[in-house]
């Protein structure tokens, strides 16, 4: 009975005694207009350091008002009664003090999603489908000064490791400023497709193709080119049979040639993906033909 009494009487006590607290509160806009926003960021939250009895804080506490930010008013001062606390709790600071609405008109477009990620492949491994997103733009709405001054919207970081085939993830689109512009949807997805390449090597014919005549009017030195590659492994077969790989040069290369040599244009097999091509040699020489009138 003695040690109920003594909690009740310390309760008491402590209840009225005057303390100080600090609190974050929650703010929203209001008063808003839906053909204007605002240029400048409204308080998520504002900090306030609040003063009186025990008693009288304790409901706030538990029961957080949330900061109604005016918006049709040049000026909010947040510690002159934005915020009906109790009479006997005083404000004896809100962080920030103030925040000044700058409204403008509201307009929208539409910009390109800039992807950031890092898509790690194992070192036998090639893109066939190079990262890209879908959609691949988003309608924006806010400010006019503050939507001229975006040209591309970036999404999250996002890092991938070992890809050895497709990937296709949502990747969220930042909200940085997603108190001041609104976004027509929250995420994108992006694409890949990596496959497994091998190195080939293989000796081809070179052709001159464009002859104003039907008679050979230039000959080519080499007239056959080694050509080294990276290929996927499905279509090993193909790049190394196929007559359909062979290299051309252009008869309109030599005639506006000044050099003495020319670059001959590699034709790959159908469907096949090829990359890292080396040609040896890179340039030919070639000789015209002359005939006896």
């Amino acid at each position: 009975m003695c040690v109920c009494l003594s909690a009740l009487l310390w309760l008491a006590f402590s209840l009225g005694r005057p303390t100080t607290v600090t609190l974050d509160l929650q703010a929203k806009v209001v008063n808003l207009p839906n053909n204007e926003a605002l240029r400048v960021p409204a308080p998520d939250t504002v900090e306030y350091v609040l003063s009186g009895e025990a008693i009288s804080i304790l409901p706030v506490y538990y029961n957080r008002p949330i900061v109604a930010i005016d918006a049709a008013l040049d000026e909010v001062d947040f510690e002159a009664g934005v915020v009906a606390f109790p009479v006997d709790v005083r404000v004896e600071a809100a962080n920030p003090r103030r925040y000044f609405p700058q409204r403008e008109q509201r307009v929208s477009a539409v910009v390109p999603i800039q992807l950031r990620a890092s898509l790690d492949l194992p070192s036998t491994h090639a893109f066939v489908l190079r990262p890209q997103v879908q959609p691949d733009s988003v309608r924006i709405s806010g400010a006019r000064s503050v939507i001229e001054s975006i040209d591309r919207w970036p999404t999250e970081r996002i890092e991938i490791r070992d890809v050895h085939d497709s990937v296709r993830v949502n990747v969220p689109l930042s909200d940085t400023l997603g108190s001041i512009v609104s976004i027509s949807r929250s995420y994108t997805t992006l694409i890949a497709r990596a496959a497994e390449f091998t190195r080939g090597e293989r000796e081809i014919d070179v052709r001159l193709v464009g002859s104003p005549t039907n008679r050979p009017v230039a000959t080519l030195d080499p007239n056959r080119i080694r050509v080294s590659f990276r290929v996927r492994v499905e279509d090993y077969n193909t790049a190394m049979e196929s007559a359909d790989f062979y290299a051309v040069v252009p008869f309109d290369a030599i005639r506006g040639d000044t050099t003495g040599r020319v670059r001959p244009i590699v034709n790959f097999p159908s469907g096949i993906l090829v990359s890292d091509v080396t040609l040896t040699p890179p340039t030919l020489r070639y000789f015209n033909v002359l005939y006896d009138q």
